[in-house]
């Protein structure tokens, strides 16, 4: 068993936030609204939340879909990051690339 400093005018999630997590016998004192309580092992401020009766689990965060790349408004953008990309790798200047972008297909800035 640990214990856990909770920082009661913090908002993390749905609960408050867990500042600190330290050893039973490491509790120190602190200044009021803060407080001390008991928590399991597995505990950690950076992963868990307290909801006033338990320890929570932070939430993962929702996952970023992926850039539409279909709009031919961004396809200047995404070549350029394209030839960026390739000259670091492959040794060509973004000039090169954007000439040998520009032979294969019509229509290029």
């Amino acid at each position: 068993m640990k214990r856990a400093l909770i920082s009661p005018n913090e908002n993390a999630h749905t609960g408050k936030r867990v500042a600190q997590v330290v050893a039973q016998d490491a509790d120190f004192p602190v200044a009021p609204p803060m407080f001390f309580i008991d928590c399991p092992d597995a505990v950690a401020a950076e992963t868990h939340f307290f909801d006033g009766a338990a320890f929570q689990l932070i939430p993962p965060p929702a996952a970023t879909p992926p850039t539409d790349l279909s709009s031919t408004d961004d396809l200047p953008k995404v070549i350029k990051a394209l030839a960026l990309c390739i000259a670091q790798v492959g040794g060509l200047t973004p000039a090169q690339i954007k000439t040998m972008f520009k032979n294969k297909y019509d229509g290029l800035p």
